[in-house]
C-alpha cells in the first residue's frame, strides 16, 4: 500500500468493516483489546504505528512491573518487536508497534494483528498478576512478522 488510508481501506475490506467507519475512528476491537492506527507524521518514513493499553499495574507491583517491561524491551526480547511503555498520568501499559506501510496489505496487516494480539494478552495477563516475572513465557511469547 502507498497511503494510511489506502492500507485502512483494505484492511476493512479483508476483515469486512466500514471503511469510512474505520478512517474515522482509527481503531478496530479484537477480543477484548481496542487498537488504534495512526501513520507515522515522518513523510520519508510512512511507518503504520499500531497500539493497544494493557491495563494499569497496582501501586504495589509497578516497580516489579516497570523494570520487568524495560527488560522485555532490552532488544525486543519481549515483546516480539514491539515495545512496552506506561502512560505517563495514567500509568497505564500501552503495547506499540510499527511496520513500514509500504511493506503491508490488508491482508497481511490482519495476520501481524492477529500475533500483536497474542503478544497483547501475554503482557495483559502479566500486568493482571497470571503470569509470573519469573516465568520462562516471558522470552517466549507469540511472535510479530508482516
Amino acid at each position: 500500500m502507498e497511503s494510511f488510508n489506502e492500507l485502512m481501506a483494505d484492511l476493512a475490506d479483508h476483515i469486512g468493516l466500514d471503511k469510512a467507519e474505520l478512517l474515522q475512528t482509527q481503531e478496530i476491537a479484537i477480543d477484548n483489546f481496542v487498537v488504534g492506527f495512526q501513520a507515522d507524521e515522518d513523510p520519508t518514513v510512512k511507518n503504520l504505528i499500531f497500539f493497544t493499553l494493557l491495563g494499569v499495574p497496582s501501586p504495589e507491583k509497578l516497580n516489579q512491573i516497570a523494570i520487568t517491561l524495560l527488560e522485555a524491551n532490552n532488544l525486543w526480547a519481549g515483546t516480539s518487536g514491539c515495545t512496552l511503555g506506561l502512560q505517563q498520568e495514567s500509568r497505564a501499559v500501552i503495547l506499540a508497534g510499527n511496520m513500514p506501510i509500504n511493506l503491508l496489505t490488508g491482508q497481511s496487516l490482519a495476520v501481524v494483528l492477529e500475533q500483536f494480539i497474542n503478544v497483547a494478552s501475554f503482557w495483559q495477563q502479566y500486568i493482571q498478576g497470571t503470569v509470573l516475572h519469573n516465568d520462562s513465557h516471558i522470552s517466549q511469547n507469540p511472535g510479530l512478522h508482516a
